[in-house]
């Protein structure tokens, strides 16, 4: 008796090659649908990446214009200070312009007069006419021991007689005062 083993062979084989082909499409089907998966998640995560990106960029451009801004208000409040400075030492020779006047105002005796007073620099030029040059002296003595006067100079006096008996000193002097800068020259 001979018995047939090829189509049992064959039955089995096709089986076999079923249950390979099936599982090869399911781990196909399976590979595909993970790869589909994971392209899913690198999609949302760079999606959510450039979310990220853009937002943090728009910050970016916010910060640079508040450090412009903030850079401007700086040099602003550097303008504003180096001004109050200047207006400041403005306002201390004023008050020692203001001392010395007042110096020379009180100490100028009676039998003289100022005729003109002009400030170049850090020197005041005063012409005035005086009845005595003792008055003169006397006058450019007391305005020595002003703490504002640097140096008083005489630079000119003349002598006219207005008659036989009299007469008046024209003199021009020069006073340096003390730690006082004029800016406008």
């Amino acid at each position: 008796m001979l018995i047939n083993l090829i189509p049992w062979r064959a039955i089995r084989r096709a089986r076999v090659r079923r249950r390979f082909f099936s599982l090869a499409g399911l781990l196909s089907l399976s590979a595909l649908l993970l790869v589909l998966l994971g392209d899913q998640l690198l999609l949302r995560r760079l999606t959510q990446h450039s979310a990220v990106t853009a937002e943090l960029e728009l910050r970016s451009r916010s910060l640079a214009i508040d450090v412009d801004e903030f850079e401007s208000i700086a040099e602003s409040r550097r303008e504003l200070k180096t001004r109050t400075e200047g207006i400041d030492a403005l306002q201390n020779q004023v008050a020692t312009l203001l001392e010395v006047l007042e110096d020379i105002t009180r100490t100028l005796p009676v039998a003289m007069y100022l005729q003109g007073i002009e400030l170049v620099a850090n020197t005041l030029s005063v012409e005035g006419v005086s009845s005595s040059n003792a008055d003169l002296a006397e006058w450019l003595r007391a305005l020595e021991g002003s703490p504002e006067i640097f140096k008083v100079g005489l630079s000119s006096i003349i002598t006219e007689r207005t008659d036989r008996t009299s007469s008046h000193h024209l003199f021009r002097l020069d006073i340096e005062l003390q730690g006082f800068q004029d800016d406008s020259s």
